[in-house]
């Protein structure tokens, strides 16, 4: 492993970990940190850079599921506009209030995966010492 470690790869690596093991139902906390801990360790060994990448790591999932929710919000005004009426006129605010939930639920991913960073930066610390 180099001396410095590559940020952007472990940012890129640790948020490709967390959604590959959303996908197969791993619970949210686990490939939070199991990203975060991929992207400390690739990092380097700056503790301070690896709890960087695994907050940016996390944080990318939340601002992903953010857009995915307000587009879902703003699609599901449209299809249901003709059926409840109401609905239409504030299919806006329920794109933005689901968009904001993702984003509040995305800092959580986010602070688990600056733990896991920070601790994939002491492992590669650890390993670089042998």
């Amino acid at each position: 492993m180099s001396k410095k470690g590559n940020f952007i790869l472990g940012v890129l690596i640790g948020f490709a970990i967390q959604v590959f093991l959303g996908i197969f139902g791993v619970t949210a906390l686990i490939s939070d940190f199991i990203g975060g801990l991929a992207a400390g360790y690739l990092s380097g060994k700056d503790h301070f850079k690896g709890a960087l990448a695994g907050f940016l790591a996390g944080i990318l999932g939340g601002i992903i599921l953010a857009v995915i929710f307000s587009v879902l919000g703003f699609i599901i005004g449209k299809v249901l506009g003709p059926l409840l009426p109401g609905i239409s006129l504030i299919s806006w605010l329920l794109g933005f209030g689901l968009g904001l939930l993702a984003i509040l639920f995305g800092l959580k991913g986010a602070l688990i995966g600056a733990i896991g960073g920070f601790i994939g930066s002491v492992i590669a610390l650890k390993l670089s010492e042998d």
